[in-house]
């Protein structure tokens, strides 16, 4: 796949993420072998923001080797890309690739009312602090059903931290 971005994206973080390639695969991003994946069942996600051009002057270039003979059975167990695949881009501060959890707990002595315990894993990518504010929110539908207080979280450069959150759902459908 070629393509180019645009300038303005300059300074974010560029993921990219094959959510289902079989079997033997190989990832490249202009010339530069970024990941392999042996496995037919999970994604592959990578950050290939130090490898893509900016601008209109040079066209990036993604390609993928998939050997398909290493474990072939006597069944045609098919080869290739089968997923989607997905091109993020995101300011250098932000939530981490599948990175929310959430986990509904009945609140003891009810029957219908539940507390969601949610985690939700940020990243600082860039090379100084960086600052933000964590809104977790429970929707069914168009309608908001629970929100919790947000939280606000400073980073140091490059690193992780998770904010934990609980959010209150009355007879929840």
């Amino acid at each position: 796949k070629a393509f180019y971005l645009d300038q303005s994206l300059a300074g974010k973080q560029v993921f990219l993420c094959f959510e289902g390639t079989a079997v033997n695969a190989e990832f490249y991003v202009n010339g530069s072998l970024m990941d392999r994946s042996f496995s037919a069942y999970t994604e592959s996600a990578f950050d290939i923001t130090d490898r893509v051009y900016f601008g209109k002057d040079k066209v990036n270039l993604i390609a993928v080797r998939i050997d398909g003979m290493a474990t072939e059975g006597w069944w045609y167990e098919g080869a290739g890309i089968y997923r989607h695949v997905h091109l993020y881009v995101k300011d250098m501060l932000h939530i981490a690739h599948n990175g929310i959890y959430g986990k509904p707990v009945l609140r003891p002595g009810t029957k219908n009312s539940w507390v969601v315990e949610v985690e939700t894993e940020v990243e600082n990518r860039s090379y100084e602090t960086r600052s933000g504010t964590v809104h977790a929110a429970l929707y069914d539908g168009d309608v908001c059903v629970a929100e919790a207080k947000p939280e606000s979280i400073t980073l140091p450069f490059t690193t992780t931290g998770t904010v934990k959150q609980k959010l209150a759902v009355s007879r929840p459908t």
